[in-house]
């Protein structure tokens, strides 16, 4: 996810990044922080515990030959819930905008939910909790530049 300043609009290439979006804009979420290693992407609680793991012949034997001297990188990971695909957490996020952003208005039109808050935009997805989060996004004034991946599962109308 990447804010582009010129025109305050914010870029979502994934599920996640709306899902961490959703986490920091609208349910003020602290995230699940954990720590995943470059080679073989497993993930650590803390860094601590990665940094240990590194040096256990037991752990670098999932590395291969070639990595052993190879160095490492450990990446910072941040997870939220995943509000788009979760109902429970999706109603977290209509909880949490209660009425400051208007009732939700959501109903199913065919294969595809509708929803709305307020004066927002209307948005269509075949899921009902990713069409609530954007719904919910769009009626906090945040506006969306979806990538073309996500055009197939959500429509914004305005």
């Amino acid at each position: 996810m990447r804010t582009d300043t010129s025109s305050q609009r914010l870029r979502v290439s994934s599920l996640r990044d709306l899902d961490a979006l959703v986490g920091t804009r609208l349910t003020h979420e602290t995230p699940l922080t954990q720590w995943e290693e470059s080679r073989t992407n497993v993930l650590f609680p803390t860094v601590e515990e990665a940094i240990e793991a590194l040096h256990d012949p037991h752990f670098r034997q999932f590395k291969g030959i070639d990595d052993q001297e190879a160095s490492t990188v450990l990446t910072e990971v941040k997870e939220f819930r995943r509000y788009t695909r979760n109902l429970d957490a999706a109603w977290d996020v209509v909880e949490q905008i209660g009425n400051a952003g208007g009732a939700l208005v959501l109903h199913r039109d065919g294969d595809h939910w509708v929803a709305t808050f307020g004066s927002g935009g209307v948005v269509e997805s075949s899921s009902a909790p990713l069409a609530i989060c954007v719904a919910a996004l769009l009626a906090r004034g945040v506006e969306l530049d979806l990538d073309p991946s996500l055009y197939s599962r959500v429509r914004i109308r305005r």
